[in-house]
């Protein structure tokens, strides 16, 4: 993203100001002749101004705006910090100074992040505090009708963004349980036609990489136990450092066993069909085609828990046969995608952004199995190591173990496999969906997305970096 001019920069500058000084008298005024209420601050001025001011992605002016009205509604209210007004100004802070944390991570060069790590986590703990406030307050509200529905959309958004927050610090399990309640709040309130939104896919997304990255650092907790007593020996921790090889998270223990690994990572390949399902049927949409036709897939991959499977079905759905049957289907249903014919130029861009997600989901699933091997090597290598400088503490004047082991292990040659297992987990993601930066309709369906990819292409087909960056800031 370039910079704007320097000249243009210090003019809104010193514009701003005045703007939001006008913005604070236009909402002062409309809040005396109107009731304080969450659809009332949610449509006003302060609310309005700062996701316009989103748009050009100027964080700290619109936290600017959205604080001035926090301060002047608190002043209103005398101390009534849970009143429903505030809700959408304490989401809409929150939310903003995330992603503007989110951003700069993607951005910022290694050095530079460690040393505004400790400021970075004080913001995170703010844009915590604000978000949950947000959340305390909305789900207790009572409304009716269709403001009820988006009362609930604007919940299941809180959740969202909560969860991008959990994930950013690792909690994976606190993760996975916001993302699930989003996500099943969407899929109630936009039924029928309404499932084909991509506020469905993009969650779906989320849950599918989340619980990937659960289940490898589940899996490599598990593997570390199974090789002793899960304790790393500091020279392994020099040798590990000088070969590249990762070691794990001693702060991040997740305890599964291997059934519940290989459910989790099942469970994962699912949401991608369905996150795959949903985006193919907005294809369709924009084509004239039936979205469910379009969109059809293997019924053993149905992301639904309460659906009753045939017998064969389950049993064709059960182990590892998971990922083959999802490979399939996702080549099945790309295969007709790429026959549909848009309506105009605009759904032709359009059609081509989201094939260019769905081959990229087709690359997540196929490389699950790979990524899977790649982790196992890594353990396998780590166990060597272990034991070769065990063999060392127990002779420590011999010299021909510690150079058999150091010959054996080859650290730096062609032999050792790199591990996928990270590069898969932590490279692709729908970053959020954060891009909601605002609560609002869920007519963006023709519009694309961010953070919700920062993926590495074999191929120069458009990453989905490029792709979501298109998707306005704020909904």
């Amino acid at each position: 993203m370039s910079k704007p001019d320097p000249v243009v920069e210090i003019e809104e500058e010193a514009e701003a100001p005045m703007a939001v000084d006008s913005d604070v008298a236009k909402h002062i005024s409309e809040i005396s002749s109107k009731d304080l209420t969450y659809f009332n601050t949610k449509n006003g001025t302060f609310y309005t101004k700062a996701k316009e001011i989103l748009q050009t992605d100027d964080f700290e002016a619109a936290m600017t705006i959205v604080a001035t009205g926090l301060t002047t509604l608190e002043s209103m209210l005398q101390g009534q910090d849970n009143h429903e007004s505030l809700a959408p100004l304490y989401y809409l802070y929150g939310t903003t100074l995330l992603y503007s944390i989110e951003e700069s991570q993607d951005s910022a060069e290694a050095s530079v992040m460690a040393q505004g790590a400790e400021q970075s986590a004080e913001d995170l703990e703010i844009a915590w505090e604000n978000l949950e406030s947000a959340r305390n307050i909305i789900s207790k509200m009572s409304c009716e009708g269709s403001e009820e529905e988006e009362r609930i959309l604007d919940l299941a958004q809180i959740h969202l963004r909560l969860a991008d927050l959990s994930r950013i610090n690792g909690h994976y399990e606190q993760a996975i349980s916001d993302y699930e309640s989003c996500c099943d709040s969407r899929r109630n309130i936009l039924t029928g036609d309404k499932v084909w939104d991509r506020k469905i896919a993009d969650v779906e997304y989320q849950l599918g990489m989340t619980s990937m990255e659960l289940a490898a650092q589940a899996e490599k907790n598990l593997m570390n136990k199974e090789g002793g007593d899960g304790k790393t020996n500091p020279a392994i921790a020099v040798m590990a450092a000088a070969s590249g090889m990762e070691l794990p998270d001693e702060s991040q223990k997740v305890d599964l066993s291997a059934p519940e690994i290989n459910a989790l990572r099942e469970k994962a390949i699912r949401h991608y069909v369905q996150c795959a399902r949903i985006f193919a049927g907005i294809i369709a949409l924009k084509s004239g085609e039936d979205p469910n036709k379009i969109s059809d897939a293997d019924e053993s991959l149905e992301n639904n828990e309460n659906k009753k499977m045939a017998a064969s079905e389950a049993k064709a759905a059960s182990s590892s046969n998971v990922q083959e049957i999802a490979s399939k289907a996702l080549k099945n249903i790309r295969e007709r995608v790429s026959k549909v014919k848009p309506s105009s130029e605009d759904d032709k861009l359009a059609i081509e952004d989201f094939s260019d997600i769905l081959d990229v989901i087709q690359e997540t699933i196929d490389a699950c199995e790979t990524d899977r091997e790649g982790l196992r090597d890594v353990v396998e290598m780590r166990k060597k190591v272990e034991e070769e400088i065990n063999k060392d503490d127990a002779n420590p004047f011999g010299q021909s173990s510690a150079e058999e082991g150091t010959t054996t292990i080859g650290f730096g040659t062609s032999d050792s496999k790199p591990s996928a297992a990270a590069s898969s987990a932590t490279t692709m993601g729908f970053g959020g969906a954060s891009t909601s930066i605002g609560f609002g309709s869920s007519s963006e369906t023709a519009k694309t997305v961010t953070p919700m990819m920062v993926v590495k292409k074999k191929k120069k087909a458009p990453t989905l970096e490029k792709v979501e960056a298109k998707k306005p800031r704020a909904e």
